[in-house]
């Protein structure tokens, strides 16, 4: 997760789970948070350190929360978010 790679595209969201390419650093952002850790370090950590655990019980209704949750950030920081504290969130939950 450290080598977290965003890709932005005119008129796209920054951040796609449901990908057609597997290979996208989003959709394997997805697939790893998506499943239960055992040291916590899932979706639902990533939805805490957001500050978006108010919401832990509609994530869990969706079959990806890790978009969800991506694409609730994307909406309540862009255009003018910093992606640099995003990168900083991954990479201390990746230690």
């Amino acid at each position: 997760m450290a080598s977290l790679f965003l890709e932005f595209k005119a008129n796209e969201s920054v951040f796609s789970c449901e990908s057609s390419t597997p290979a996208t650093a989003a959709a394997e952002l997805c697939s790893s948070l998506d499943a239960p850790h055992t040291r916590g370090n899932d979706w639902r950590m990533l939805a805490h350190r957001l500050s978006l655990d108010r919401y832990l019980n509609y994530f869990a209704t969706k079959s990806s929360p890790t978009g969800v949750i991506l694409d609730l950030w994307e909406a309540q920081h862009f255009p003018d978010g910093n992606l640099n504290r995003l990168a900083q969130v991954l990479e201390e939950m990746g230690d």
